[in-house]
């Protein structure tokens, strides 16, 4: 068996497999670059479970857009799944990023929208594009930055939410359930003491 892992800096990401026998180090493809200057790809990254679709946050893209970037490894190299996925301006737009399992659904924090209420945003990869799951999800208080972390379930229908800044910074998780076109959240906020 082999584990995958990523190291990654502000501008790029770099894959390396570990095989669980030693400690050896093969690089996978080339460096995934940002597309512009200042774009801090590779601010947050998931994997899916076989480690061949990888998100990838580069939450300053486009001057504090943000957007999120799939990757899928074909043939020793990877290749883009889809298009940017981009924020708004000014939503920090993956600063936080979450594949499910088999990699075809994907959340996307954007802790700074609406000037930092946060929100998420989950994708279906279908017909080689992303299209939105249900609503966005934002935050409730003005300065709660939701979507400073997520987390999916293996098939992607219940999101785990985090809300850093919630009720003077004590800080808060959300967790919600895809049914029925929509989010809707189960059980009450966990909130910091």
């Amino acid at each position: 068996m082999i584990n995958r892992f990523i190291i990654f800096k502000f501008l790029f990401s770099i894959i390396f497999l570990l095989p669980n026998t030693g400690y050896s180090q093969t690089r996978q493809g080339l460096d995934l670059d940002g597309k512009s200057v200042n774009d801090n790809q590779g601010w947050s990254v998931s994997l899916s479970e076989n480690g061949l679709i990888m998100a990838v946050g580069a939450y300053y893209h486009e001057s504090g857009k943000g957007t999120a970037r799939v990757y899928q490894f074909i043939n020793d190299s990877w290749s883009q799944l889809g298009l940017d996925i981009d924020g708004l301006q000014g939503d920090r737009q993956g600063s936080s990023v979450a594949l499910s399992n088999d990699g075809t659904i994907l959340a996307i924090g954007a802790y700074q929208h609406d000037d930092g209420r946060g929100t998420v945003r989950v994708y279906k990869y279908s017909l080689d594009s992303w299209n939105q799951l249900g609503e966005k999800i934002n935050g409730i208080d003005s300065s709660d930055e939701q979507g400073i972390s997520v987390a999916l379930s293996n098939d992607g229908t219940i999101l785990a939410v985090g809300a850093q800044k919630h009720d003077n910074n004590k800080g808060t998780v959300r967790v919600y359930e895809y049914n029925s076109g929509s989010w809707s959240q189960l059980g009450e906020d966990i909130d910091g003491v």
